[in-house]
């Protein structure tokens, strides 16, 4: 039976699954950020979230920050880029300025290093010594580094197999190339190679594989070295390559194909990848034995994730989430537990998935709670999972500007929840079936624009392994300040 490989979600899977799992401490059904969800607030102004500096009290400015519960009143320490190239680019020397050279970025750094973002020549000062150069490269007249031939006085001598000689098409940028099978003490051919240093398909120590009708050659398929059960034979004239052999069609003289994965002559008519292998197999889908191994991979008694996934993939190109070999996963509620950690079984939810799991809620047993930001199911901002961001009611001292006052329900409020007097309350938008389980239509900012939502504190894992991008994410997204919630945090001015 043909095994299909494990997908890069199905592997991210058991990677998002430990990451959450080691986050999230557990304690009965009571889960770490539950303050949030009983709607704590911090009275620390140090971590008061923010979009702007306007949100900031006294001397205290806005840092960006995807994380506002882990916030400390200090400096938020940002990665810093690589550092800019202090030359110019340039590809001919009439581009620089007077008394400067189009040299490598080497040569114009020297001891400084290369930062990326250098170009490969900068305008740079000529060289005066060969320290001055790179390793393994001279000054020379013209005040460009370049490399040191084995011509030259003091020049690096070629290693063993290689000989000085500069001219050579063939030869290296210190003047070395390699000696040819038919110069003294030149390396033999192997076998099914003939020395012919002028053929145009030698190679560099000037052997030529001898084309499969010659004599000596090798047998095709030991000249090909395909993979899998196909087989070759020498035919020059119709072949593309030096080696004058071409595949043998799988349904002649006992052809195979390139691996299990194909099949020769197929048995189904159902849906399959298209493409075929070069003896003309197609690719084998489940109902001609293609395995349909698929990983879910679930916590312990200990809550902790374990090495030994259950396989919930079956043949059935009808099945949820069935890819076009017809593999398909199990739905959720013909399993015991059917669903990632951070889902649960609810088929008849707008937000199920294919196979019926959606993201648990803030408020629900075993969740994974909302981190820092606050539980709030019914909230018109909360994300799919019951989550939004901490906002001017739960932030003690915090005042809104003048003109408006704390209403983050109102329909017009900013990301800090403060919307104009008598401001209507924002009517949430119903999630779908379609729609992300920890992406869902965020509502329209006063704009027009629709913000990126970043309450999804923590979503479910990856789908199974044919899901083709993944439903959700340990991390929160930044928030673009049309009302979708804060995306820094105050922090002492400078």
């Amino acid at each position: 039976m043909s095994k299909r490989e494990p997908t890069f979600w199905s592997r991210a899977a058991l990677l998002g699954a430990c990451l959450v799992a080691a986050a999230c401490s557990t304690t009965g059904n009571t889960t770490e950020g539950s303050s949030a969800a009983k709607g704590d607030t911090n009275d620390d102004k140090s971590a008061v979230a923010c979009a702007s500096n306007d949100d900031c009290p006294g001397s205290m400015v806005c840092s960006p920050s995807l994380d506002l519960a882990s916030a400390a009143p200090k400096r938020v320490q940002m990665t810093a880029p690589p550092p800019p190239c202090p030359f110019t680019a340039c590809n001919e020397t009439v581009a620089c300025p007077d008394g400067q050279l189009c040299v490598s970025a080497a040569q114009a750094l020297g001891q400084l290093g290369f930062p990326s973002s250098c170009a490969a020549t900068v305008c740079g000062p000529p060289c005066e010594t060969d320290e001055s150069c790179p390793p393994g490269e001279v000054c020379r007249e013209t005040g460009l580094c370049e490399v040191h031939r084995c011509d030259e006085a003091d020049g690096p001598e070629c290693p063993q197999a290689y000989v000085c000689e500069p001219q050579d098409p063939s030869a290296q940028a210190n003047g070395c190339r390699r000696v040819r099978c038919d110069e003294q003490d030149g390396p033999a051919c192997a076998d099914g190679r003939i020395c012919e240093p002028a053929a145009a398909t030698s190679d560099l120590v000037g052997c030529r594989v001898l084309t499969c009708d010659e004599p000596g050659a090798l047998e095709c398929n030991a000249l090909v070295s395909a993979p899998g059960d196909g087989l070759w034979a020498c035919d020059p004239a119709s072949a593309t390559d030096a080696s004058g052999c071409v595949p043998v069609p799988c349904g002649m003289s006992g052809g195979g194909c390139y691996s299990d994965s194909y099949v020769c002559s197929p048995t189904s008519s159902a849906g399959r990848n298209q493409g075929t292998d070069a003896y003309g197999c197609v690719r084998r889908n489940c109902e001609e034995g293609l395995d349909c191994f698929s990983p879910l991979y679930l916590p312990d008694a200990d809550g902790q994730i374990t090495q030994d996934p259950i396989d919930i993939g079956y043949c059935d190109h009808d099945g949820p989430n069935a890819d076009l070999d017809g593999c398909a996963d199990r739905h959720c509620s013909e399993l015991e537990r059917g669903c990632q950690i951070g889902q649960t079984c609810d088929a008849d939810a707008p937000n199920a998935d294919a196979r019926g799991c959606r993201p648990l809620r803030c408020d629900e047993p075993e969740s994974n709670g909302c981190g820092g930001n606050v539980c709030e199911p019914d909230h018109p901002r909360a994300s799919v999972i019951g989550c939004r961001a901490r906002m001017c009611e739960d932030l003690t001292g915090y005042e809104c500007p003048e003109g408006t006052e704390c209403n983050s329900r109102g329909t017009n409020a900013n990301s800090m929840g403060c919307a104009p007097p008598g401001d209507p309350e924002l009517v949430p938008v119903t999630p779908t079936a379609s729609a992300s389980p920890t992406s869902p239509p965020a509502p329209p900012a006063p704009d027009g624009t629709t913000p990126t939502n970043p309450n999804d504190n923590v979503g479910p894992l990856p789908g199974p392994s044919r899901d083709p991008t993944p439903t959700g994410t340990a991390t929160p997204t930044p928030a673009d300040g049309n009302g979708a919630g804060p995306s820094g945090v105050c922090v002492d001015g400078p």
